[in-house]
């Protein structure tokens, strides 16, 4: 019996799992083994696990709670300077669980410490003393790893919404037309393949084949594409698993992994760095926060499989409640049918990430989030001063009499006393012929207008007025209108300004625009922006005095 569900379960065969209900006939078709991925990150939410956990060479009893951002650790002893662990933590705590599962706990922090006390018959208090730490991370695998091992070949990863993302249609199909004949050549095959592989058929039992079979395929296509960048090679691939079938029926699910392939080994710190630059331009494509559902790090093994190592990010990693599931038609480019597109923009996102990275740290701080106020308004603006300098070119170029007056006034404020507004002016007459923030975004702004089709008209204009309502929130001064009475059109500010950085980048990327538009885009916050952008330019010409 353990022999024939081992033929089930191990989809070796090219053609398997025949299954049979109400005369209909279920098949799927793999070229290759099919593997379960594995545990899921969400899985071990508020999971409380017992184990000894060792540090700075003693061994502590503790509990570790897997709640997101509010994962906790507690251990407990005898002595008192248990209670005051958290002044010298190490940089890694090893743990060996009750069920013998390792894990190494990385990023740790205190949440301080404390005793319980209780007083017994005989008059005697008994103390048991505590310390909360709380770790950014939690490794599981096999063994122990240290800080600055440098073992890690590969970093692994599913998110939310993946097989939207990776919309990968083409390799699970439905066959409803098929005859009776194929069906019973099929079942005879694999029941051959299956005493060959076993010594039996996996089924003793004659399957009745009726008139209109249904074959459920996977065409056993795993991956997607392939391609090297900067960080390494990345690999996009299928990975099913089934439901055994059985009188129920049978189903069969999907989802799509990415793998960062290093060209050398790194430390957990310098492979643990690669995902967010990935992960960015996924969200960006698909317009909305992604979840990691699974992470994980594979090390070389003497073993036939590379050591596995399941990463639990103790930060708030759920979908919110009542979040909409995306639709392909949303995202910004269809990697299905245009992988070369998506390859190239992927490449290139990536290559310039180490100067770019704290814009976009910046542009995705605000483009994720639902709610609107005015300091999600100053960070976009901001965003745009930190771009690097090589993104603008040189100084703007003063007229003589500009050059002359610089000069002049210069001059003049050198020779006073030193004072807080002799300094001040000094500055402002050095940045005069730099580039200033408005002279920033329109620079961006001529990359998007240069490119695409679409009629932005007076798109210059609502980024000036997004400019001087940044600057009265920053500096104060006289607004150009009341923006609480109009805060609309703050929410338009900071959709305005993330379309014109996020779309001027991609654009730079290699993103064809027009091509996305042209195939009907829906729900992408890019879309929204568009579809409403003469309604919100009327009501700013109508607030500011606008002619028209």
């Amino acid at each position: 019996m353990k022999n024939r569900q081992k033929a089930q379960i191990s989809l070796l065969c090219d053609v398997v799992n025949i299954i049979s209900y109400k005369s209909n006939i279920y098949l799927i078709i793999s070229k290759k083994k099919i593997e379960v991925y594995g545990r899921a990150m969400e899985n071990y939410i508020n999971e409380k696990k017992i184990g000894t956990f060792a540090i700075n060479g003693d061994d502590y009893l503790g509990e570790l709670k897997l709640r997101g951002e509010d994962s906790l650790l507690t251990v407990w002893g005898d002595n008192r300077a248990t209670s005051t662990l958290g002044h010298n933590l190490p940089e890694q705590i090893h743990c060996l669980f009750s069920d013998l599962q390792r894990a190494t706990l990385i990023g740790i922090a205190t949440f301080g410490g404390g005793s319980h006390s209780k007083k017994r018959p005989n008059g005697d208090y008994e103390i048991r003393h505590y310390s909360e730490i709380h770790p950014n991370y939690v490794l599981f695998g096999d063994r122990y790893i240290e800080k600055e091992e440098c073992s890690f070949e590969a970093l692994e990863f599913v998110t939310s919404h993946s097989t939207t993302l990776f919309h990968d249609y083409h390799s699970f199909q439905d066959i409803m037309h098929t005859n009776k004949e194929m069906v019973e050549q099929l079942i005879t095959e694999d029941y051959a393949k299956s005493k060959e592989l076993y010594g039996y058929p996996s089924s003793e039992r004659d399957i009745k084949i009726g008139d209109h079979p249904i074959i459920s395929i996977y065409t056993g296509s795993h991956e997607l594409c392939a391609f090297d960048t900067s960080i390494g090679r990345i690999e996009i691939n299928n990975i099913p698993s089934h439901q055994l079938a059985s009188s129920n029926g049978y189903s069969i699910e999907n989802k799509v992994s990415c793998t960062i392939r290093f060209s050398k080994q790194l430390n957990f710190e310098q492979a643990n760095k690669k995902l967010a630059p990935l992960l960015s331009v996924f969200e960006l494509i698909m317009g909305r926060r992604l979840q990691v559902l699974e992470y994980k790090l594979h090390a070389p093994s003497s073993k036939e499989y590379s050591d596995t190592f399941v990463i639990y990010q103790c930060k708030n990693n759920t979908i919110e409640e009542g979040e909409k599931t995306p639709l392909p038609a949303q995202r910004l480019i269809h990697v299905e049918s245009n992988l070369n597109e998506f390859e190239t923009v992927v490449k290139n996102w990536l290559a310039r990430q180490n100067e770019w990275q704290d814009a976009r740290w910046q542009f995705f701080g605000s483009f994720t989030e639902n709610q609107y106020d005015t300091d999600r308004l100053i960070k976009v603006a901001n965003m745009f001063d930190i771009i690097p300098d090589s993104a603008y070119g040189g100084k703007v170029e003063l007229t003589t009499e500009l050059q002359t007056a610089k000069t002049d006034c210069r001059k003049i404020f050198r020779e006073l006393s030193e004072s807080i507004e002799r300094n001040s002016i000094l500055g402002a007459l050095g940045r005069l012929g730099t580039k200033s923030l408005k002279h920033k975004i329109q620079t961006r702004v001529a990359i998007i207008k240069s490119t695409i089709s679409v009629d932005l008209s007076d798109i210059e204009f609502i980024a000036e007025h997004s400019v001087d309502c940044r600057n009265h929130f920053v500096h104060g001064g006289k607004r150009k209108f009341d923006y609480y009475d109009n805060f609309d059109m703050v929410c338009f500010f900071i959709n305005t300004l993330e379309f014109i950085y996020g779309v001027s980048e991609l654009i730079e990327s290699g993103w064809d625009f027009d091509n996305w538009k042209s195939n009907s885009p829906m729900n992408h916050p890019f879309v929204w922006y568009i579809e409403d952008y003469q309604i919100n330019l009327r009501k700013l010409q109508s607030v500011t005095k606008k002619p028209v």
